[in-house]
């Protein structure tokens, strides 16, 4: 196998493309502000269903050099207007950003590093746009020189605990949640204990025991850590992997199951020496790939995955700050080919990371590129993927009252014998769009989509059509049957009268908008419990009425072409 993976490398290295794959979007303001860029993150920060862009300045050439935090908002054809609120108006020299929903209040929160011992920064989102800047707590009082930033549940309680990587040889930092919008440093665990010069981290399942365990990048020739999570709120840091001994000068680390074998493998950039990709051989140890991406040579920062062909098999990009970008095509797991002949690899020597996202809902990955650190600076590179072929499917994955914004969750895309895994990452630095995006090559109707989200509750989706941007919420009960169904139907809630909760059931036949919503006997709002695109198919959700009073309440099921009302009757 080995012989075979080396041979396709030789010959596959220098591949041209006839058809392209991107073009460069050069109108519109990420195209043409001017700053000094380095870590970027794509999130839906106003729940219009579109992905926004944040672009956080840095230059490590000029340590007092300031420049404007970057928040793109996405206007939905195919455009960006630059927002000017409270984030946009932070004039900064940073580093990394990842958003996460850390109040589980339904809205992306940001948080973002700055090194040379500066606090860090972290936004609420109010809704409408707004942001309040948070002022309190170590999550924001800590000077650190902070690089990397990674959003998840270590603990699995519902709330987003946050990793933060330092550098100077200071510990990292790990803040858990207290589930009241407030965060506490953890100061006694291993994984908080090992002063290094750390740069990029991100949390990944790379044992499949269900509990997310860290990566550490180190630089300044220090070896890289990785802590496995006990699943009682302690790490280990494993020294055996594989994965953490090649003491070079290291500066990402992205997880993927690139062979779509189940189990997370890693890809990991370094500056000073080839980069390393780590295949997972399933016994919680790492061996370094003979394929392509492992001798890639350069000044490499924050590279990151994406099926951007759509045929099933996950790609990758990797940024470069002293030669042209990278971007390599999966070819079937077994090897990668180094494409060439495409726009988004005829530019770099300025970048430092690029992040996925669909910005325009076609199907596609584009892909951001950030650019900083050069005198004159260099405008950011926005690609927009033009690829006809290949089927896909993208999930949007919402929690129920917990992990709303599903950082962590699981899912698994089963047809026939072909089978792919994604987990939903909370950022390396950079950050993909939180949606997850599967390329299906010629697959036009998958037989089973499953989730498993961080609380334990597992959902199966079957017989679900390809191409389109599927939502999918926890709050849905069970097993969802996604097969046609022979009518609109809006089920009597159970139990009826209920105190304090009660299920509602219905099916749809039409994929659309679907909306239910619980109204008082006035015909005031109460609640919205549903308000997106769905599939066809039958669902159940719960509703949870502990803060209502007495009374009657009337529930409606809004879908194309279908409307229907019913009453229920809450007894304390």
């Amino acid at each position: 196998m080995k012989k075979f993976v080396l041979f396709l490398l030789i010959i596959s290295c220098y591949s041209v493309f006839a058809q392209p794959f991107y073009q460069k979007i050069t109108t519109g303001q990420i195209a043409n502000d001017i700053s000094s860029s380095s870590q970027l993150a794509w999130g839906d920060f106003n729940n219009d269903g579109y992905q926004d862009l944040i672009i956080v300045p840095w230059n490590d050439g000029c340590w007092p050099c300031s420049y404007p935090i970057l928040l793109y908002k996405n206007v939905g054809d195919g455009t960006f207007i630059r927002e000017i609120n409270t984030i946009g108006q932070q004039v900064i020299n940073g580093n990394g950003a990842a958003w996460g929903d850390y109040d589980n209040d339904g809205k992306l929160d940001l948080y973002i590093t700055r090194h040379f011992n500066q606090t860090n920064l972290l936004f609420h989102n109010d809704g409408n746009g707004n942001f309040t800047q948070v002022l309190s707590g170590s999550i924001v009082t800590d000077a650190n020189s902070s690089l990397g930033c990674s959003w998840g549940d270590y603990n699995k309680d519902g709330w987003l605990d946050l990793f933060v990587s330092n550098g100077q040889n200071q510990n990292d930092a790990l803040y858990k949640n207290n589930g009241n919008g407030t965060f506490t440093r953890i100061t006694n665990d291993p994984i908080v204990l090992d002063g290094a010069e750390g740069r990029s981290c991100a949390w990944g399942d790379y044992n499949n025991d269900g509990w997310p365990d860290m990566f550490v990048v180190n630089y300044g020739g220090q070896p890289d850590m990785l802590y496995k999570n006990n699943g009682n709120g302690t790490f280990t840091r494993i020294y055996n992997s594989g994965t953490t001994n090649d003491n070079a000068y290291g500066s990402g680390c992205s997880w993927a199951d690139y062979d779509n074998d189940g189990w997370l493998d890693l890809y990991v950039t370094n500056n000073n020496s080839q980069n390393r990709l780590y295949h997972n051989e399933r016994n919680g140890t790492f061996t370094l790939s003979g394929t392509l991406p492992s001798f890639e040579n350069g000044y490499s920062y924050i590279a990151n995955w994406a099926d951007f062909n759509n045929d099933g098999w996950i790609d990758l990009f990797v940024p470069k700050r002293n030669g042209l970008n990278s971007l390599f095509m999966n070819a079937n797991g077994v090897g990668f080919t180094k494409v060439t002949g495409d726009v988004v690899a005829y530019e770099g020597g300025v970048s430092d990371a690029g992040a996925w996202a669909d910005f325009n809902n076609d199907g596609k990955i584009d892909l951001a590129v950030g650019n900083g650190s050069t005198t004159p600076l260099v405008n950011n590179y926005l690609y927009k993927n033009v690829f006809t072929g290949g089927n896909y499917i993208t999930l949007k994955l919402s929690g129920c009252s917990l992990n709303k914004s599903a950082i962590g969750a699981r899912i698994r895309i089963v047809d026939g014998n072909k089978v792919f895994m994604r987990e939903v990452g909370g950022g390396n630095a950079s950050q993909n769009m939180l949606w997850q995006h599967f390329g299906l090559g010629s697959i036009t109707s998958i037989d089973s989509v499953i989730v498993y989200w961080t609380t334990g509750n597992t959902q199966k989706f079957t017989n679900v059509l390809s191409n389109q941007l599927m939502s999918i919420s926890e709050c849905t009960i069970g097993i969802i049957n996604s097969q046609l169904p022979v009518a609109y139907e809006l089920s009597q809630n159970y139990p009826n009268p209920f105190n304090p909760a009660t299920e509602i059931q219905y099916s749809i036949v039409k994929s659309g908008s679907v909306k239910l919503s619980v109204f008082d006997i006035s015909g005031r709002l109460v609640t919205t419990i549903v308000d997106e695109n769905q599939n066809y198919g039958t669902y159940k959700y719960s509703f949870d009425a502990s803060g209502l009073s007495s009374g009657v309440y009337v529930y409606r099921l809004e879908a194309p072409g279908f409307s229907s009302v019913k009453k229920m009757v809450l007894i304390k």
